[in-house]
């Protein structure tokens, strides 16, 4: 089995800034849903995670960054589960709308 994996890519990620605490309210903010390629700088509405081992790699609330992006799409591309909270990824992603 091990000759059908695809080699691991290294890839250090670095912890968005949270800027709210999860379980606070985003009061005023709706949820909007779009393209994985589209959310890089919003604010994440959801958790996004690689199963196994389930732990999360965007969570509500953090900045969406380029790094966590590559690497979710790499992992996706390598076969990996990605699950979202709510079951949007991998066609869109769950964020914020900021208003200006």
């Amino acid at each position: 089995i091990d000759s059908t994996l695809s080699p691991a890519k290294k890839t250090v990620l670095f912890a968005p800034p949270v800027l709210e605490k999860v379980f606070e309210p985003f009061e005023g903010e709706n949820e909007i849903f779009l393209p994985a390629q589209n959310s890089l700088g919003k604010i994440s509405a959801e958790y996004i995670l690689a199963y196994p081992p389930g732990s999360p790699i965007i969570a509500p609330g953090e900045r969406i960054n380029a790094v966590a992006l590559e690497y979710l799409s790499h992992l996706y591309s390598g076969g990996a589960q990605i699950l979202s909270s709510r079951g949007s990824y991998p066609q869109s992603v769950a964020v914020f709308e900021e208003k200006d």
